[in-house]
């Protein structure tokens, strides 16, 4: 296995969590603490991009245009 998937790999394990407990406690009628309804719609969007990104690095080889190599 090379950097980026190991990279890849560990992106996903940190934020599968993170999206989890985002969505698991989200609620449509609000939370009264500010606080935690911060943290948990921060935990829910920096879990999705997580997720997101961890798969797009693992499932593909290079991005094109932001390949270091290319510039």
């Amino acid at each position: 296995m090379n950097r980026r998937r190991i990279f890849a790999i560990l992106i996903l394990v940190a934020s599968i969590p993170l999206l989890w407990f985002g969505i698991n406690y989200f609620e449509f009628g609000g939370i009264d603490d500010a606080r935690e309804s911060i943290a948990i719609a921060s935990s829910a969007v920096i879990g999705l991009f997580g997720v997101m990104s961890g798969l797009v690095m693992l499932f593909t080889k290079r991005l094109g245009m932001w390949d270091a190599r290319k510039v």
